[in-house]
C-alpha cells in the first residue's frame, strides 16, 4: 500500500489527542463548554467476487496483461476526528477522515481517498431553529458507510439523488445545505436551500474502458407548509424549484415539484411521512449534435419536456422491542453523466429490518431496488436500468461503542439495454475502535 505523507500523518496521528482531555474509551475527550474530540480507525477486509463489475462472457485483452481471474481481496484502512460542541441551543459535529485501500491482484486499483463533513442545529424546540450541512469528500467507489466513517446518521438538510453517488469511479462531491424552520400552535413552517456538485477525475484504471463522464451541478430550493391536525399528525404541501448544470450537452435545465402529503407519529414506535404531486422538468437549449458513440442523436428542450408522478415516502416502525422496520422510496429527474443530451427519470426504494439480539449483538437484512428510465432513446433503444440489491449484516457493539465489529454480505445484480449486465458479491469483515 503507498502512502502519501500527509494521509500517514493523519493515520497515526488519530490518537495523538487522548491524553490532553479527561475522557472514558467511546466517549470522546472531553473539553469545556461541551466541546468534545474523538478519535477513530477502522480496518476491514473485503472479498470482492467481480472487481470490475463485468459480464459473465467477457473477453479479456491479453494486451493489457489482465489478471486472468475477476475476483480479488482488498484492504481498507480508515482514520479520522470528530469535533463535537452539544449545548442546549447548539449541536455541531465536524468530521473528517482519509481511507487507504489496497488490493492483492489488482493493484492498479490501490487507492487513497477523504472525507470532509459539517452539521450543525442552532436554536431549540420553543423558537427558530437553523440547520446547517456540508460535505465535500473524494471517493471511487460508493460514498462511505456508516460503519467506515465512524459517523452517526445525519439528519441531511435535503435529499438529492444526485446520479453516479453509486457509480464506481473516482470522483468528487460537494454538498451545501441550510433550513430554517419554526413551529406554530397550528402552523410547521421550514424552507431548505440546497446545492450539490460531482465532479470525475482523470484517474480511470487501466482495466476500464475510458469514458469521459460529465460533470453537473443543482441549484434547489424548497417550501414546506404543514397544519397540525392533532399533536401527533400533520397535512404539508411541499413546492419546490432548482436547475441543474450539466456539462452533457444540455447547459442548463429547470424543474419544479409539488407535492402534498401526510406525516404522524402516533405512537412512540412508529414514524410515517408520505407525500406525492408532479414534478416538471425542461431540458437545456443546447441542439448541438455532440460526438458520442453513445449517443448519436440530437435533442431540443422540446424533447425533454415532460411532467410525471412524483412521490417521497419513509417509515420507521418498531414492530417490537427488539425489532425495527424501515422503508424509503423517492423518485428524481436527473441529467446523464455517461450520455450526451439526455435525462433520466430515477425511481429507487428500500426497505429493511433490524434485529436486536442483545445489548451488544443486533443483525439487518435490507433489499434495494433501483430503476433509470432515460427519456431519449440511446442508438435508437428506448433505454432502460436496473440495479437490485440485498445486504446481510451482523454487528458486535462494545459498551459505550468504544469498539464495534461487523461482518456483513452485499450481492447486487444489474441488468441494463444499453450496457452489459453484472453481478456482484462482497463479503466484509471489519473492526472500528472509536476514542
Amino acid at each position: 500500500m503507498k502512502l502519501r505523507p500527509n494521509t500517514a500523518v493523519l493515520l497515526l496521528s488519530l490518537f495523538a489527542f487522548a491524553n490532553s482531555g479527561v475522557a472514558e474509551p467511546g466517549d470522546g475527550i472531553r473539553f469545556g463548554n461541551g466541546w468534545s474530540l474523538s478519535p477513530f480507525v477502522a480496518g476491514t477486509v473485503t472479498y470482492d467476487s467481480n472487481v470490475l463489475l463485468r459480464h459473465d462472457d467477457y473477453e479479456r485483452n491479453e494486451e493489457l496483461n489482465e489478471p486472468e481471474r475477476d475476483d480479488d481481496v482488498f484492504y481498507d484502512l480508515v482514520g479520522g476526528l470528530s469535533l463535537i460542541k452539544e449545548t442546549d441551543d447548539i449541536t455541531m459535529n465536524l468530521r473528517g477522515l482519509a481511507k487507504l485501500r489496497s488490493y492483492e491482484i489488482y493493484t492498479t486499483l490501490d487507492d487513497e481517498t477523504f472525507q470532509q463533513n459539517f452539521d450543525a442545529v442552532l436554536g431549540d424546540a420553543d423558537g427558530i431553529r437553523i440547520k446547517l450541512s456540508q460535505q465535500y469528500s473524494h471517493v471511487s467507489d460508493y460514498e462511505f458507510t456508516r460503519e467506515e466513517s465512524g459517523l452517526k446518521e445525519q439528519d441531511m438538510v435535503t435529499l438529492r439523488l444526485i446520479e453516479t453517488r453509486t457509480r464506481r469511479t473516482d470522483r468528487y462531491i460537494e454538498d451545501y445545505g441550510v433550513s430554517v424552520m419554526d413551529d406554530f400552535s397550528k402552523l410547521q413552517l421550514q424552507g431548505d436551500l440546497g446545492y450539490g456538485k460531482v465532479a470525475f477525475g482523470d484517474d480511470t484504471p487501466i482495466y476500464f474502458p475510458k469514458r469521459d463522464l460529465r460533470d453537473w451541478d443543482e441549484y434547489q430550493g424548497s417550501v414546506n407548509v404543514g397544519y397540525r391536525m392533532t399533536d401527533k399528525s400533520s397535512v404539508f404541501i411541499a413546492p419546490s424549484i432548482g436547475q441543474h448544470h450539466s456539462d452533457n450537452g444540455l447547459d442548463t435545465s429547470t424543474f419544479v415539484k409539488f407535492r402534498a402529503g401526510f406525516r404522524s407519529e402516533p405512537t412512540i414506535k412508529l414514524t410515517y411521512s408520505i407525500g406525492c404531486g408532479l414534478q416538471y422538468y425542461r431540458g437545456g437549449d443546447n441542439t448541438a449534435e455532440l460526438d458520442d458513440i453513445n449517443f448519436g442523436t440530437t435533442s431540443s428542450s422540446d424533447d425533454l419536456e415532460l411532467q410525471f408522478f412524483h412521490y417521497d415516502l419513509k417509515a420507521a416502525w418498531a414492530l417490537t422491542r427488539r425489532t425495527d422496520f424501515q422503508i424509503f422510496g423517492r423518485n428524481e429527474m436527473i441529467p446523464t453523466s455517461a450520455f450526451d443530451n439526455n435525462t433520466k427519470r430515477v425511481d429507487q426504494g428500500s426497505i429493511g429490518l433490524i434485529q436486536r439480539l442483545g445489548q451488544k449483538w443486533s443483525t439487518s437484512l435490507g433489499l434495494s431496488y433501483r430503476q433509470d428510465t432515460y427519456t431519449l432513446p440511446i442508438n435508437g433503444v428506448d433505454a432502460h436500468e436496473e440495479l437490485a440489491g440485498i445486504l446481510w449484516k451482523i454487528q458486535y457493539d462494545a459498551r459505550k461503542s468504544w469498539l464495534q465489529v461487523t461482518a456483513q454480505a452485499r450481492y447486487e445484480e444489474f441488468t441494463s439495454n444499453i450496457q452489459e449486465d453484472y453481478q456482484q458479491l462482497r463479503a466484509t469483515l471489519s473492526a472500528d475502535i472509536s476514542y
